[in-house]
């Protein structure tokens, strides 16, 4: 017990000391839960019986209850690691996750804190175990 706290100790007093760093990026560095802000951002996540419904976008199959779950999940976090053994669809489940994240993004008005930012677009950073699966889920 006193390694891991001496160790963790160690491990935030790194990540806080990184100048570059964000809030937000160091609590995920640190494993914290990241609330989504606002009434509205936690009432534009999909529901799984919504996703359920819907035909899946086309040229996809259909996810099974496992990756129904990831993805509900995922809409509802900001920051969401997918993984698995290979063939278990996390490509597929990428795919997915970026396609619900753009739908939500176009129902939802960007809050800019910054004039300078008002002309940015909503972007979606999509990571990958290889340049393969990244370049399958930038193709779809």
């Amino acid at each position: 017990m006193k390694c891991t706290t001496f160790l963790f100790r160690r491990k935030k007093s790194a990540v806080i000391n990184i100048a570059s760093a964000s809030h937000h990026v160091q609590s995920i560095a640190l494993g914290k839960h990241i609330p989504r802000e606002g009434e509205a951002a936690q009432n534009s996540a999909v529901q799984r019986y919504q996703l359920m419904r819907q035909e899946p976008p086309k040229g996809l199959p259909k996810l099974n209850e496992s990756q129904l779950k990831a993805l509900e999940k995922a809409l509802k976090h900001n920051f969401t690691l997918i993984q698995g053994p290979p063939g278990t669809g996390k490509t597929v489940l990428g795919v997915y996750i970026v396609f619900w994240f753009r739908e939500l993004n176009a129902r939802t008005s960007r809050r800019n804190i910054d004039p300078k930012d008002k002309n940015k677009k909503d972007v979606i950073l999509y990571c990958g175990p290889s340049n393969k699966s990244v370049d399958v889920v930038a193709g779809k």
